[in-house]
């Protein structure tokens, strides 16, 4: 009698075991970040709960800790994302073939349709960043990488002849702007359109870069 272990076709049968367990847990694991993300899509961070978020995905609450350490965590993975969607955006801007009006505009409505879609996880990430240090330090680095990006763009404009001083925290404040901004009103139900958005975005970087109406960057005095 022969004492070879089981197998499936040529595949020994605990392997079998691992790999579906294995997809059993990848499974679980997306259900947990989709259940967490419809929950911080409608209401603030404070106000989502383990219990609930484990609830949603169909799954008992002591397998939430296989899988994430707590909320934050959690929220930090639900934001990735969102995260490389506005990156993208952030690095189309930067690869921008001209520094005009027009391609400002073009640029620009992809970052605000990003933020449009995904503003209530950025909300949902800061506001774990303000009880969560590991969330805070992730949140900052985002921030300076997206700051470094911004900074392409104004040094293009400052080399054109825009009168900018000091274009690295023009960059900042450029960057800072728009993510309080966006954060503002597509942080929960949407305040204004995108088409708004977009328009009052677009003005206030044109005025930054020193792009005039016809699209032509004013020279420093």
């Amino acid at each position: 009698m022969s004492h070879r272990p089981a197998t499936v076709g040529r595949v020994p049968a605990p392997e079998v075991r691992r790999t579906r367990l294995r997809a059993a847990r990848g499974e679980n694991r997306a259900a947990i970040v989709a259940a967490a993300e419809a929950a911080l899509r409608r209401r603030p961070f404070r106000e989502v709960t383990v219990e609930e978020v484990m609830q949603d995905a169909g799954l008992a609450r002591t397998q939430f800790y296989r899988h994430f350490d707590d909320l934050p965590d959690l929220v930090l993975r639900v934001g990735q994302d969102a995260f490389g969607a506005l990156l993208d955006a952030h690095e189309e801007l930067v690869a921008l073939s001209s520094l005009d009006r027009a391609a400002l505009e073009e640029g620009l409505r992809r970052a605000v349709e990003a933020f449009a879609e995904h503003g209530p996880l950025v909300r949902a990430l800061g506001e774990a960043a303000i009880h969560d240090a590991a969330v805070e330090a992730v949140l900052d680095g985002v921030h300076e990488r997206y700051v470094a990006l911004v900074a392409g763009v104004v040094e293009r404009a400052a080399a054109q002849g825009a009168p900018i001083a000091a274009p690295r925290e023009t960059a900042r404040l450029l960057h800072h702007a728009n993510v309080a901004y966006l954060t503002t009103v597509f942080g929960r139900e949407p305040l204004v359109g995108v088409d708004e958005a977009h328009a009052a975005v677009l003005g206030m970087w044109a005025a930054t870069l020193g792009l005039d109406d016809a699209g032509a960057t004013r020279q420093a005095p």
